[in-house]
């Protein structure tokens, strides 16, 4: 699971500690920059990764590639919209969820604050194969 994040430099540790009270907060930091954010119960881990800003620009342009690619397969065109909106992200973050074994154990809080982030910032989320806007809209591949 993988957000992309427009406009922001970095999301204030104090605000994604609210994204669930019930977790272990921590982050990690690398320099005076948030790397991670974790969140730790008895059953699960969830571990946000900040791509560094270095490695965010060839990021981008390989997914913008990717996508076209596969939308081409799909003898259609990339929206020039959905193009603009990566390219316009300033954070990406990605999600990995450990010691959870049940999808029943993670997905539901997982998603919660996916969802969260993503309303919260104006954010798309890339998860399983498919692109979806900040109000939980698919937006690629486009539906019939």
């Amino acid at each position: 699971m993988t957000i992309y994040v427009p406009e922001l430099r970095e999301l204030p540790p104090e605000e994604m500690a609210l994204l669930d009270a019930t977790a272990k907060f921590s982050v990690r930091r690398s320099g005076a920059r948030v790397s991670t954010y974790v969140y730790d119960w008895p059953d699960l881990r969830v571990v946000v990764n900040v791509m560094p800003d270095a490695e965010r620009p060839d990021h981008l342009e390989q997914f913008v590639r990717c996508l076209n690619d596969r939308t081409k397969s799909l003898g259609k065109a990339l929206s020039p919209e959905l193009v603009s909106r990566i390219r316009s992200t300033t954070i990406v973050l990605g999600f990995v969820v450990e010691k959870a074994t049940d999808r029943e154990v993670w997905h539901g809080r997982v998603q919660d604050m996916i969802g969260m982030i993503c309303f919260n910032t104006n954010s798309i989320v890339f998860w399983e194969g498919m692109i979806f806007d900040e109000n939980c809209n698919q937006v690629w591949p486009r539906t019939a």
